[in-house]
């Protein structure tokens, strides 16, 4: 069996990591808003026909305009010819993510000694395609004595039974926070490196007129802002939320509470002579900005009766987005981190990497922080 090295296959995933980050930050696995829409000229049906193309991920946005109404819209702006390949590179570039994303599950399987092409022996996988069949032939027995219906629902338990164990298995093997007061002290420990950190500000709400103080404000320090960081405060709402228990109801209260901060004003001693401000828009920072902690939230089936905690939180998480609320992410493990990136629901917009111990900075896409309001 060939020897395999495991500090190679972890630089080889964070490495695929980072190629399928930059794609993603194209927004192509993201549903597209199509707000980018330009009025263009489409040839189809033996036709000549004005048409609206989102700019961004190619697609036709509903039917063929009136050309009276199409040039009103244009006007006498000159149309242009509708660009097919915007669409044919969003689906090769969607393609390559998602080779990357197999290419990173084969590295996985070989981290955990479970890739069946090159971990396990011939006489393993026979052994494996045995006990298939005996599962197939015992599966038939059952639907024979008792049914279809009651013999899918049979299977669905064991599976939620073996999710659930594995589940556990996870739990007990990852070094999790404890506390807030664990988040709070490695979020100032690992950022003060990069941003000015004031906590407990003090402030008003601005139509409810009631007093609040949020975690911590945020200014961007030098070295930021040379790389595009907008000069500006926010704010940053720290959390602990324990996977196990009682998971959504503080999820949505913690998020509500930091979408509340962007309808506030604040003052800061510290900052003599400023008047109080608003802040430009909030992230919240909680165990799970950690991959391995974000793993630990509940991912049942959809036939599983319990909630899945997972899906849950990325819906919480994306409604907030439109609110100009964000999430804190970091790359790497608590004890290792490799970088951070502020991310809403349309993608990043500003991150850092730890590339051969060298931190680079950059700017993805700052429009990404925006307040919908009304039909969008």
């Amino acid at each position: 069996m060939k020897y395999i090295n495991k500090n190679q296959l972890i630089e080889k995933y964070n490495q695929l990591h980072e190629q399928e980050e930059k794609l993603k930050e194209l927004r192509i696995v993201e549903p597209c808003n199509c707000e980018n829409l330009e009025i263009k000229i489409r040839k189809f049906g033996g036709g000549t026909h004005y048409v609206k193309q989102c700019n961004i991920c190619g697609k036709q946005c509903g039917g063929s305009l009136k050309k009276t109404v199409a040039l009103e819209l244009l006007k006498e702006r000159k149309p242009r010819i509708f660009d097919a390949s915007i669409e044919e590179k969003n689906s090769l570039l969607y393609e390559q993510i998602l080779s990357l994303w197999n290419e990173k599950q084969r590295i996985i399987a070989l981290i955990n000694g479970t890739n069946n092409s090159e971990s396990k022996s011939l006489e393993e996988q026979k052994k494996f395609e045995k006990a298939n069949k005996k599962l197939a032939l015992f599966t038939a027995e059952i639907e024979d004595e008792f049914g279809n219906e009651k013999t899918i629902q049979a299977l669905m338990n064991q599976i939620e039974n073996l999710e659930k164990n594995r589940h556990q298995e996870l739990c007990s093997s990852t070094d999790r926070f404890n506390s807030e007061n664990q988040v709070k002290s490695w979020f100032e420990e690992n950022f003060a490196s990069d941003f000015h950190i004031y906590p407990e500000v003090s402030g008003v709400h601005l139509s409810e007129k009631i007093n609040v103080r949020i975690d911590y404000i945020l200014y961007p320090k030098e070295h930021l802002i040379n790389e595009g960081f907008k000069p500006l405060p926010f704010g940053v709402e720290a959390k602990y939320f324990k996977q196990e228990k009682g998971f959504s109801h503080k999820a949505s209260r913690g998020l509500w509470q930091t979408i509340s901060y962007n309808d506030c004003r604040f003052h800061l001693k510290e900052r003599k002579g400023r008047d109080d401000f608003e802040i430009e828009y909030s992230l919240i920072f909680s165990n799970l900005s950690f991959p391995k902690e974000l793993m630990l939230l509940k991912n049942y089936r959809n036939y599983s009766h319990e909630e899945n905690d997972l899906i849950q939180w990325r819906g919480m998480v994306h409604l907030a987005s439109h609110a100009k609320v964000g999430v804190l992410v970091i790359k790497g493990e608590r004890n290792r981190p490799m970088g951070w990136h502020i991310k809403f629901a349309g993608g990043t917009y500003f991150g850092s990497k730890v590339t051969d111990g060298e931190v680079i900075y950059y700017k993805s896409n700052e429009n990404v922080i925006r307040t919908r309001i009304g039909n969008f």
